[in-house]
């Protein structure tokens, strides 16, 4: 920092000898006011410093690190073809400009905004909403070329072109050759089939009518994308002609309810048919929600199985062919084959432990209720209180969900035979299993054990009339229970793309019993060798789970959910996933993926497909500056000039006090 020669120091030394000399002769015997001796002697001093550094060469170097943000050339194709995107081009471009597609490179680059288009959609965008553009071209490969040739080297960290490449102005993108620069990312823009179409969610897994009903169709609706979607929505049958037709009308991720009713069709099996048109637009695009709908004669197909015939089965088939709905087959245990007949709902009036090789002969997921025959004591009772007595043996889906009895339904009047005055053993203290209602896989075990046929003198008829009551509303209920899965998937089997996330609404029915325990959801996705790629945990599972994943590769995937209560598994589902390679189905103005990803790999970048809900999650890194700054008093002499200054200054002192 200095010159720290021995003459130097010698020569310094006498000069502030000297000086410390004067200043104390001049204290004493000068004529100057007190505060002028001061001022002067100061300015004395100041310059004899000033003067030291230049004869000691003084310098000095200041470092100085700064990040700077990027600086990032956007060019927008606002061609023709843009403008069928979306909400058409004017608002495509201003969601890229001002929306939260590229909030986050905003906030870390500094950008550059070009736009481009062709002269047979010559719009002005110059000036967006208060922020104008640098440039407006109607060629677009002249504009990228004119945007690189104006920045120098390195100057930019990326040039970005946000396209559909179908533009069409100037030469073929894929032709384009960007000499000098280095690194283009290429961000691909078109309606995606969910960017323009509804999502449906159906109320029903299934529909059951008879040839002689209407039929009711209630679904919900919900708009995905990032626009306004306005159409139709055509509901039909696959096996019928007949066509409903409604008007939708739904704001970004608005959903609205619909019902449509028709009338009675032909006897079969059919699935319905969603179709929406979007407004502008003579396509009709096909939904993938279908709904299963059975049409025939009766409504459900009802099977009672009995070890050997008895008055208890005979008893509920008469109650229930009192209901035209109802189709009743009746089967002796010894008559059931392999190949057993479809059926809605089986009732079983068995001995306990027959149940297990008649349900293997049917679908895991066909409702049923047992009757176990024969396994409770013989039951003493007081005249009056029948009713209530026998009322635990026959709960329904409702008693048991409105019951706080620990007792898995007892309603806690009749807990214990303790409750009832002047009753002998009219229940145990605590009833043995197979007497209380549980559940299975669907469905309940029910211990009536064949009392009813009893002649109770003056109890007969309106006994009768409560089990026909309770009989009747059992069994609706059980029916209700195979249109109401606890866990399911509501897409069965999607296709989606990674440059998107999927979305995949899971429906839990919990009833109030379970949602009182502690439950949770677990959601995985596994690949193809089962291995588990991703968890989620939900502590608290509602009626509608709204899953979110994305795929950083393509293939088939398992998704796979189940619901615990503590420890115990209560349901589980499954559906399959395919990833794509490929960007998702375009309408016939879409984007040219091929095309957009061949440009980008040619100048060492990247193509990102841009839906309507995604933002660009680009991270661009900082630039590092290194400043520096030397002062050096002894290379330049004009530094003596600084000596004028306490020189002038003592002057105006001298001057002032007539020392002058």
């Amino acid at each position: 920092m200095f010159d720290l020669s021995a003459p130097k120091i010698l020569i310094a030394f006498l000069l502030l000898l000297v000086m410390s000399l004067w200043s104390w002769r001049f204290l004493k015997y000068s004529a100057f006011p007190k505060s002028s001796q001061q001022a002067i002697i100061t300015l004395r001093w100041l310059s004899i410093i000033l003067l030291l550094l230049l004869w000691f060469r003084f310098e000095y170097t200041f470092h100085q690190t700064r990040f700077e943000k990027p600086q990032i050339a956007v060019v927008i194709d606002n061609s023709q073809s843009m403008n069928f995107h979306g909400n058409g081009s004017e608002a495509l471009i201003e969601s890229i400009r001002t929306g939260p597609k590229l909030s986050f490179l905003r906030e870390n680059a500094l950008i550059h905004w070009y736009a481009g288009y062709d002269e047979a959609y010559s719009i002005n965008y110059r000036q967006l909403n208060g922020l104008s553009f640098e440039g407006n071209y109607t060629n677009l490969a002249a504009l990228l070329k004119n945007v690189v040739a104006k920045h120098p080297s390195g100057a930019l960290e990326a040039l970005i072109l946000i396209s559909d490449g179908q533009s069409g102005v100037g030469i073929p993108l894929p032709e384009l050759q960007l000499s000098g620069f280095e690194k283009l990312i290429v961000i691909g823009v078109g309606d995606t089939l969910q960017d323009f179409l509804p999502k449906l969610y159906p109320s029903q897994n299934k529909i059951f009518a008879s040839d002689a009903d209407s039929i009711e169709i209630r679904f919900t609706m919900e708009n995905p994308g990032a626009f306004p979607l306005s159409g139709k929505i055509f509901v039909s049958f696959e096996s019928s002609d007949e066509k409903m037709m409604l008007p939708v009308n739904l704001d970004p991720g608005r959903q609205e309810r619909f019902k449509v009713t028709f009338g009675p069709q032909k006897t079969g099996n059919t699935l319905t048919v969603w179709k929406f048109q979007r407004a502008g637009f003579d396509s009709l695009f096909t939904l993938k929600e279908k709904l299963p709908v059975t049409i025939r004669p009766y409504l459900y197909n009802l099977t009672l199985i009995s070890d050997k015939p008895n008055p208890d089965a005979a008893f509920v088939r008469e109650i229930l062919r009192s209901d035209q709905r109802y189709l009743i087959n009746n089967i002796l245990l010894s008559e059931l084959t392999d190949k057993t007949a479809d059926s809605d709902l089986l009732l079983l009036f068995i001995a306990p432990g027959e149940e297990n090789e008649i349900l293997s002969r049917y679908s895991k997921s066909i409702p049923h209720a047992i009757f176990y025959q024969n396994h409770l004591e013989k039951i003493e009772w007081v005249e009056g209180y029948l009713m209530e007595a026998f009322y635990p043996f026959l709960l329904t889906g409702s008693d048991l969900e409105n019951s706080q009895s620990n007792w898995r339904g007892l309603p806690p009047t009749v807990r214990s035979n303790k409750n009832l005055p002047g009753q002998k053993a009219l229940i145990s203290e605590k009833p043995p299993q197979e007497t209380i209602i549980s559940f299975g896989e669907n469905g309940i075990y029910w211990g009536i054990q064949g009392m009813w046929r009893w002649n109770l003198a003056g109890y007969e008829k309106n006994w009768e009339n409560h089990y026909r009551q309770h009989i009747l509303k059992s069994v609706e209920w059980l029916l209700r229970q195979d249109q109401r899965k606890i866990l399911q998937w509501k897409d069965g089997f999607a296709t989606a793309s990674r440059y998107e996330t999927v979305t995949m609404p899971l429906i839990a029915n919990l009833d109030e019993d379970t949602l009182k325990a502690k439950s949770r959801l677990v959601i995985s996705v596994l690949d193809s060798a089962k291995s588990e790629l991703w968890r989620q945990d939900i502590k608290t599972p509602k009626d509608e789970n709204i899953i979110q994943w994305r795929s950083e590769q393509a293939g088939k995937f398992h998704l796979a959910a189940a619901i615990y209560s503590e420890n115990t598994l209560l349901a589980s589902d499954s559906a399959q996933l395919k990833i794509t390679d490929i960007s998702p189905e375009y309408e016939t103005r879409g984007c040219d993926v091929k095309a957009l990803r061949k440009l980008a790999e040619k100048h060492s970048g990247f193509f990102y497909y841009l839906s309507a809900n995604d933002t660009i999650d680009y991270r661009p890194p900082q630039k590092k500056r290194e400043l520096q700054w030397r002062f050096d008093a002894g290379a330049d002499y004009r530094f003596l000039l600084i000596l004028l200054i306490p020189a002038i200054a003592e002057w105006i002192i001298r001057k002032r006090n007539g020392g002058i």
